[in-house]
């Protein structure tokens, strides 16, 4: 059985304590790592506030903080404590006012998917992103791979894999590391398969997130890690925030253009 190198077992402990899996080869993942690592927390001072101009404590704190906003715009503060489980729901859902959401940000930990998808994901701009440097680190002299598709598909990729890796080992063999520059390991990672995993951190905010899915949950030119990993996230959000991130199956509904709208 091949020696596990130190990064190659931080990289797996990182995939299986965010919830993904490997194979029992310790080689190839069969389902990313998706959690949520932080989310904005009320503070005292924002609660006393709140408290003062009678908005609804007994809301979630996201809620607190977007009624805040949303009447502070017009002193629209109620005379008296009130429900606003109705309000808040008319400001996100009938009027879209999620400009008011934009300062509850959540962060995931992605982990085990293939480089490719981390891309896709980075190319948001609105994203904070901190990732595993693709090429010149020596975590990257031995990588994991993703496997993804039907069980027919994964064997095939699989194969390729394998003949890459072995191939890999024949040439670099060949070469004796005083014959390579001081970039020689970069450059070979350069040459490494796409499907090779990535881990990076990923924080949106609430507003940013709804507009991620409605784009990106689709089958419709969206990537299949791609459309996991945000099937994943999604049910997380949602539970936690159903205010304004909806379910999978009604992003599914949505027309891709609503996004240009939010």
């Amino acid at each position: 059985m091949k020696k596990i190198t130190n990064y190659r077992e931080k990289m797996i402990k990182l995939i299986i304590a965010s919830g993904g899996e490997l194979d029992d080869s310790q080689t190839f993942v069969i389902k990313p790592g998706c959690m949520i690592l932080n989310m904005t927390q009320e503070n005292a001072y924002g609660i006393d506030i709140y408290k003062l101009f009678n908005i609804d404590v007994n809301r979630p704190h996201y809620e607190q903080r977007a009624e805040f906003k949303s009447r502070i715009t017009y002193l629209s503060f109620p005379d008296e404590p009130v429900n606003s489980s109705d309000y808040n729901k008319k400001m996100a859902q009938e009027h879209q006012h999620l400009s008011v959401h934009s300062s509850t940000q959540i962060e995931f930990l992605i982990s085990g998917v293939c480089i490719e998808t981390c891309l896709e994901f980075v190319a948001h701009s609105e994203a904070k992103v901190a990732r595993l440097t693709s090429s010149k680190t020596k975590a990257m002299d031995d990588t994991l791979y993703r496997l993804q598709g039907t069980d027919k598909e994964k064997d095939f990729q699989k194969k390729l894999i394998l003949d890459f890796i072995e191939l890999k080992k024949k040439y670099e063999s060949s070469y004796h590391p005083r014959t390579l520059s001081q970039h020689g390991t970069e450059f070979t990672n350069l040459l490494n398969l796409c499907s090779k995993v990535n881990a990076f951190t990923y924080a949106m905010t609430l507003k940013d997130y709804h507009k991620l899915f409605i784009g990106r949950l689709s089958e419709h030119g969206n990537e299949q890690e791609v459309q996991e990993v945000c099937r994943l996230m999604c049910d997380q959000l949602h539970e936690q925030f159903p205010l304004v991130i909806k379910s999978r199956d009604e992003y599914y509904a949505m027309n891709n253009g609503a996004k240009y709208s939010v």
